[in-house]
C-alpha cells in the first residue's frame, strides 16, 4: 500500500524515506517560523492515506525596532528593518566625550523581546588621565550575521545538509557563509536503507575522529572527511548524509540526553549502533560548531582596548600629549 507523496510546506520541508504503510514522516519549519495547526508526524496507514493532518510553518515572534540612545548609536546584525528575528543582536556606540551606562549588546529572544534595556551614553567629565577607551568597530557594509546558539545551528546545519541551498538560500545562514558547498536536495531523491549502512556510517566517523583534527573540522570540509574513507559513490554519499541528518534530528529531539552528564560513551558495547551514531554526530560536530562561533565572531566584531595615542588625542585635544604617551604605555605594561 502506497501513500503517495507529500506536499511540500511553505517555509518548511517534510522528511520521509518512503511512501509504504508504515512509513514515517516529519515536519519542520525554516529558522524563524514554527510548526502550527497540523501534524508534526505523520504515518502512511493501511488505508493508504496519511494520518494526521498538514501542518502549517508560522512566523516566529520578533522583537521590535530600537531608537539609538542620544549622543549615540545603535547597530544591528542585519540589514533589513522592522522585523528582527530571535538571534538578531544590536551593538551600541557612544559619541566623543560620552562614556556607555548599561549593556554594550543586546539580543532578541524567542519570546521576542530584547533581554535587556537600552543603554545610556552619559556625559563624560574627565578628572585624571588613567582611562581605558574602549572601541568597537563592526563592519556594516555587509551583512551582519547573528550567531547561533548550539541549537539553532544545529537545526541550521541539519536543513543546510538535507535540503542544500536551492530552496534556502536567501533564509538559511550557512548558505550565506558556504556559498562554495553544494548538496543536493535529498527529498527529491529516492533513496533506500540497507542493513549495515548505519554501521559504514558510523565506522567512517569515528575514522575521521581517529585522526585527531578536529579542531580542523568545519561545514566546508565535514562531509568530505567523512567520505574519503574508502570508494563510495553518490549515491551511497546522498544516502549517508540523509542518516547522518536523521541522527541529527534525534540529537535535536533529546538535547538533555545527548549532552547531558548521563550520556553512554560511544565505546560502549552494550548501546545500538542506531543511538552510537547520533553521540558520534555529537563528537564530530561540538569542533564545527566552535571553528563556526569562532569565524562569525572574527567576521562581525573586533575589541580594541587602550586605543592609540592619535586617536586619545583627537578624543582629548586640550591634554599634554606627553602625559598620554606615559599612560597608554604603562597600561600597556600591566
Amino acid at each position: 500500500m502506497d501513500c503517495g507523496p507529500l506536499k511540500l510546506i511553505e517555509n518548511g520541508y517534510v522528511m520521509t524515506t518512503r511512501t509504504t504503510f508504515g512509513a514515517n514522516a516529519t515536519y519542520a519549519c525554516s529558522r524563524g517560523y514554527e510548526l502550527k495547526n497540523g501534524s508534526e508526524y505523520r504515518i502512511c496507514e493501511s488505508s493508504g492515506k496519511w494520518s494526521g493532518t498538514i501542518p502549517e510553518c508560522v512566523e516566529k515572534k520578533t522583537c521590535p525596532e530600537i531608537e539609538a540612545p542620544k549622543w549615540g548609536r545603535a547597530v544591528y546584525s542585519t540589514l533589513e528593518q522592522g522585523k528582527y528575528p530571535p538571534g538578531t543582536f544590536i551593538e551600541f556606540e557612544c559619541g566623543n566625550e560620552t562614556i556607555l551606562q548599561g549593556q554594550s549588546l543586546i539580543v532578541c529572544e524567542e519570546s521576542g523581546q530584547w533581554d535587556s534595556e537600552v543603554p545610556k551614553c552619559a556625559p563624560q567629565f574627565v578628572e585624571s588621565f588613567e582611562m581605558e577607551i574602549v572601541t568597537r568597530r563592526m563592519e556594516t557594509e555587509d551583512e551582519i550575521l547573528p550567531l547561533l546558539n548550539r541549537e539553532d545551528f544545529w537545526g541550521e546545519l541539519r536543513t543546510f545538509l538535507y535540503q542544500g541551498c536551492t530552496i534556502q538560500s536567501e533564509i538559511n545562514q550557512l548558505c550565506k557563509l558556504h556559498k562554495d558547498v553544494v548538496l543536493s536536495d535529498l527529498g527529491e531523491l529516492h533513496l533506500e536503507q540497507s542493513q549495515g549502512d548505519e554501521s559504514r556510517l558510523f565506522g567512517a566517523i569515528q575514522s575521521v575522529l581517529a585522526e585527531n583534527k578536529r579542531k580542523d573540522l568545519s561545514i566546508s570540509n565535514l562531509m568530505g572527511n567523512i567520505f574519503k574513507f574508502g570508494k563510495i559513490s553518490q549515491d551511497e554519499q546522498d544516502l549517508y548524509r540523509m542518516l547522518f541528518c536523521f541522527s541529527m534530528d534525534l540529537v535535536i529531539w533529546n538535547t538533555q540526553y545527548y549532552f547531558g552528564n548521563d550520556t553512554p560513551s560511544i565505546d560502549d558495547a552494550s548501546v545500538d549502533i542506531s543511538d552510537k551514531l547520533p553521540l558520534a554526530l555529537v563528537e564530530i560536530l561540538e569542533p564545527v560548531y566552535e571553528n563556526y562561533r569562532k569565524s562569525i565572531l572574527k567576521s562581525t566584531m573586533s575589541t580594541n582596548s587602550n586605543t592609540t595615542v592619535s586617536c586619545l588625542e583627537q578624543f582629548l585635544p586640550q591634554i599634554d600629549h606627553s602625559r598620554i604617551v606615559g599612560i597608554y604605555s604603562s597600561n600597556n605594561e600591566s
